[in-house]
């Protein structure tokens, strides 16, 4: 009968070199390019060098014992491979070693590290689930705290538009109806195109649009992923009555952005009323055609081309309006709209025009949101 062998070193002592390791680290400080090179006392002959492969299984080991050493040790590991053009093989540790990296980098904050460390383990391993539920988590952060910073009007978040192209300009469009009072538009983006159309409506005809929305409100939360992602009032008004204060309003948003503004060219108006702390999260007013759940495209009406945003008060505090592609803060000024639109002339989404409401801290706010149809505008001439 064969004697089963002792002549080599076992998992428990491999386990207690490793340890032995992270004594020898901790008790004399030495640093990750001193335990990389070998050169752990001056003047004397470096010791073997240890692999790439050995410091995650040791820093695998330090983070087991919720030892502090762990991070040291998996850095180096880290940066060994990279040095040494090792891949983190799937079927070694080494890739739930750039997890842990990437894990305590996310939870220091350091978002672009993480990043990093991430981009690294989809490289070798596309459908990694923890490396791609915490890129989702650090995506959504990052927006987070860009729209916080955007709606606190934080100048080091909010991007101006250059000077060369920054105007305002009384424009006609050869639209006899605009000859006499033409439009006063302000262009507050060049990329996506978003611009300011002011005293696009009168007080009287804001005072109609608001009786009929309070006589119908009902609450507009939307639950996407949060349970707080909106919390508004909403009503839906329309008129096709020539000469009511709302088909008057409408005609004259056809004449501001050149598209078709009749019934079946685009939805009713949507009043929405935001309280104190109301809000919408980062959004998009369209959808990507390839989306399986896509709720915006109608089968008689087409895509959610355009966007007009009309204020309908002014806000004491809060309550801005700001776009996260290019970094734009507007806030609500009574009987000005912003004009968008959502999609590339091509029919995808403009992923560009992501934009918030930002909470209201003092005031309401009251806004009318017009969603413009694709079918019906194929031959208009387009005002941006």
């Amino acid at each position: 009968m064969l004697r089963k062998s002792t002549d080599h070193p076992t998992k428990t002592d491999a386990k207690g070199a490793e340890r032995a390791l992270i004594r020898l680290q901790e008790t004399y400080q030495y640093t990750g390019d001193q335990l990389a090179t070998g050169e752990l006392i001056p003047g004397q002959i470096p010791v073997d060098k240890l692999t790439a492969h050995d410091f995650v299984n040791i820093g695998l080991n330090a983070w087991e014992d919720g030892n502090d050493s762990a991070q040291m040790w998996l850095e180096t590991g880290r940066s060994t491979s990279k040095s040494n053009s090792i891949t983190p093989s799937l079927s070694t540790p080494m890739l739930q070693g750039f997890e842990i990296l990437a894990s305590i980098a996310y939870q220091h904050r350091q978002f672009r590290k993480s990043l990093e460390i991430i981009h690294e383990i989809l490289t070798f391993d596309p459908e990694n689930a923890k490396a791609n539920h915490l890129k989702e988590t650090i995506m959504q952060d990052e927006e987070r705290n860009l729209y916080n910073s955007l709606c606190r009007g934080d100048h080091t978040a909010i991007k101006s538009l250059p000077s060369k192209w920054a105007k305002c300009q009384f424009v006609h469009r050869n639209n006899p109806n605009l000859f006499i009072q033409p439009i006063k538009e302000e262009v507050v983006s060049l990329s996506p195109p978003i611009v300011l159309f002011h005293d696009i409506v009168t007080d009287s005809e804001i005072e109609h649009l608001l009786t009929k929305a309070r006589n119908s409100l009902t609450t507009g939360g939307a639950k996407i992923n949060r349970k707080d992602y909106r919390t508004n009032s909403v009503s839906w008004i329309d008129s096709e009555r020539v000469g009511d204060p709302i088909w008057t309003y409408l005609r004259r948003i056809q004449h501001y952005t050149g598209l078709s503004t009749d019934v079946q060219h685009r939805e009713w108006i949507q009043v929405a009323n935001y309280g104190i702390g109301g809000h919408y999260y980062p959004h998009y007013d369209g959808e990507d055609k390839d989306n399986e759940n896509k709720t915006d495209i109608n089968d008689n009406m087409g895509q959610r081309i355009a966007t007009v945003l009309t204020y309908l008060t002014d806000v004491k505090s809060g309550g801005a309006t700001v776009f996260l592609h290019d970094r734009k803060h507007i806030q609500p000024s009574k009987g000005t709209a912003v004009f968008w639109y959502n999609y590339h002339r091509n029919g995808k989404l403009d992923h560009r025009t992501k934009h918030a409401a930002c909470p209201v801290v003092m005031g309401t706010k009251w806004a009318a949101n017009l969603w413009v149809r694709e079918f019906g505008q194929e031959f208009l001439e387009s005002a941006v």
